[in-house]
């Protein structure tokens, strides 16, 4: 934030009507509330109603939000800094990403749904890169029980998919 700035405070409220305030500039990394903000909307008291999205959801996308924007804006500042300096804060920012997005599946879902209603696309990589981590090493049974995937292929579509795809099957036996 620049100094002399105007400090802009922008509310959002969550489907089940929790009102979070968070610097403009912070809530400014979602597409959809820029493009709220860019119409002339969400500046008022009543602020920006983001449907579907619960308030714990919602608390969790303001604090990635604050966090990111928090160590952009340092990093911006530190126009002086020397290279070393920028590498350390980027790996400090990556391990509070991998910290931030160590949780359970249905919450880390609920996560990724928002952000990509939202369109902060940092967050929707962040949560793909932990979906696939959490499924890496495990064959396709493994996975379709951990995402409460039915398994509806015959034996006979089993065989003709691994005849057509042998490539597959040989990387993950």
């Amino acid at each position: 934030m620049a100094a002399g700035k105007p400090v802009v405070m922008v509310t959002l409220v969550s489907s089940d009507g929790q009102s979070f305030q968070l610097l403009e500039e912070a809530a400014l990394l979602s597409a959809m509330v820029r493009d709220t903000i860019q119409i002339g909307q969400g500046r008022g008291p009543a602020g920006i109603p983001i449907r579907n999205i619960t308030g714990q959801t919602l608390s969790m996308v303001v604090v990635y939000c604050n966090k990111h924007y928090t160590a952009a804006a340092a990093a911006d500042g530190d126009d002086a800094a020397d290279e070393e300096k920028k590498v350390a804060n980027k790996k400090q920012l990556r391990e509070w990403d991998e910290q931030f997005i160590n949780l359970e599946q249905d919450k880390l879902y609920d996560i990724l749904v928002a952000a990509n209603n939202l369109g902060i696309d940092g967050l929707v990589d962040l949560c793909c890169w932990r979906f696939a981590d959490m499924m890496k090493g495990k064959s396709a049974s493994e996975i379709r029980v951990k995402l409460g995937i039915r398994d509806d292929f015959t034996s006979e579509q089993r065989a003709q998919i691994e005849k057509d795809s042998p490539w597959v099957w040989s990387r993950t036996t």
